[in-house]
């Protein structure tokens, strides 16, 4: 899964091929907001500090959403087809950038269905973004309340307590 959807994961340099050619399956999506998905509105001025995905995030927020759901469900949802259609399970799953977050969720809600997860450019936490007097293109990765209960490193934690964190 990658942040900036399936044409960034399967180029050259997005990791994907270079396993496709050692033989490994491998499936690339676009996650809500990435890639052929994304907004094709292009909203300057805002994008910098909110990032290319502002109104998505707030549309899924109005409605009690978060988009890091909405992508675990993708995450989750890939895994289950993948599983399937090559008929190994668990399967292996990386997540880069902006995609990490989902990934990561995908893989504690999830456990038995992936066999690892590696997360390359992933955010740390979500407290290290409230130092911070302005953060690029963190919005959608924002979970109302989130931090009330856990961040990022906790479920880094539960992962690698499962032996699954590459």
């Amino acid at each position: 899964m990658h942040g900036d959807g399936k044409a960034a994961a399967l180029a050259e340099d997005g990791g994907a091929l270079a396993l496709a050619k050692k033989g490994h399956r491998v499936m690339a999506i676009d996650m809500r907001g990435t890639g052929e998905l994304e907004s094709p509105e292009n909203y300057k001025g805002w994008e910098p500090y909110f990032g290319r995905d502002w109104q998505d995030y707030f549309a899924a927020y109005l409605v009690g959403n978060s988009f890091v759901g909405m992508r675990t469900e993708d995450v989750i949802s890939a895994g289950f087809v993948l599983g399937d259609l090559i008929g190994e399970n668990p399967i292996h799953v990386i997540g880069v950038g902006e995609a990490a977050p989902a990934v990561l969720h995908a893989a504690v809600f999830e456990p038995e269905r992936f066999a690892s997860v590696e997360l390359i450019d992933d955010l740390d936490s979500w407290t290290s973004l409230l130092g911070e007097r302005v953060t690029n293109n963190q919005l959608i990765n924002a979970v109302h309340g989130a931090l009330r209960v856990y961040d990022l490193p906790d479920l880094r934690a539960i992962l690698a307590d499962l032996g699954k964190l590459k």
